[in-house]
């Protein structure tokens, strides 16, 4: 998710407790596509660059593109609109390409929502409005297309899961830059369209949002930050969103995290604020 006020990353760092960094004055290679780059790094941790970008990346996760590497691969989204896959081999990290939208991407999320694709898909999109589908092949290779068009909107945030444990399947959630929210349907038949109803209208922006907890069988609620002053959780209903408000203050607020361990019966949140 992008949010205003945070510098853009240049490149995308990968930290681990793996051993001493290179030491000073050592001369390393700078294609982390060809071999593991070092960074500096505090004693007991070792920096790695995992790609040198040309422009800002704003969003970076994890996915599992491809469960036959045996670890999960990194996406990265960036201001060109590019949507990158790395993969890792041996301290070496493969960039694979797969959306080039031209503007900024700013929410990605994995889910199995189309019945008629095997295996969970990738979903992405960012200030065209244009909402893409991403669907990874055992050979390495990626198909790519939009699946849902939004003119003069922003795509911010995307939430799934089984949101709505009567229904069956998977659900998804775009959240816009004006606070409308969308319910992404799967199509009946294979490459046909997806159906996306208005579901609700928030009084804003949506920055993040988290999948909390949930006892076997109940809908899970989403913890949400709003640009628009407020923390929420939101619950998907057969009618719509049902929404409650947490805290409210006189600013926006920003990231958003559930602390380890948090169950359904007890969940804690942090948020930050503008």
């Amino acid at each position: 998710m992008r949010t205003e006020g945070l510098l853009p990353l240049f490149s995308l760092v990968l930290v681990a407790s793996l051993g001493p960094a290179a030491d000073a004055g050592e001369e390393v290679p700078v294609d982390p596509a060809k071999a593991e780059v070092p960074l500096p790094a505090k004693a007991g941790w070792n920096g790695t660059l995992i790609l040198d970008n040309d422009v800002g990346v704003w969003t970076v996760g994890g996915v599992q593109a491809f469960p036959r590497y045996g670890c999960p691969e990194v996406f990265g989204l960036d201001d060109k609109g590019r949507c990158t896959i790395l993969v890792s081999y041996s301290g070496k990290w493969t960039p694979h390409p797969t959306v080039q939208d031209g503007e900024w991407l700013g929410a990605l999320q994995q889910s199995d929502l189309d019945p008629h694709v095997d295996g969970p898909e990738l979903y992405t999109g960012g200030k065209k409005g244009n909402l893409y589908q991403v669907v990874p092949h055992h050979e390495g290779d990626f198909d790519t297309r939009v699946v849902a068009r939004f003119p003069g909107e922003e795509i911010h945030t995307l939430v799934a899961g089984d949101l709505l444990p009567g229904r069956p399947g998977n659900e998804l959630l775009a959240f816009s830059r004006l606070g409308v929210v969308w319910d992404i349907v799967p199509p009946e038949a294979p490459g046909g369209p997806f159906r996306t109803p208005v579901i609700a209208e928030l009084e804003g922006r949506v920055r993040q949002a988290l999948l909390l907890p949930a006892r076997p069988g109940e809908a899970p609620w989403i913890a949400a930050t709003g640009r628009y002053g407020k923390v929420q959780t939101l619950r998907r209903t057969a009618k719509g969103i049902e929404a409650r408000t947490i805290t409210a203050e006189p600013m926006g607020f920003g990231r958003l995290a559930v602390r380890p361990g948090s169950t359904a019966d007890r969940t804690v949140l942090y948020a930050t604020r503008d």
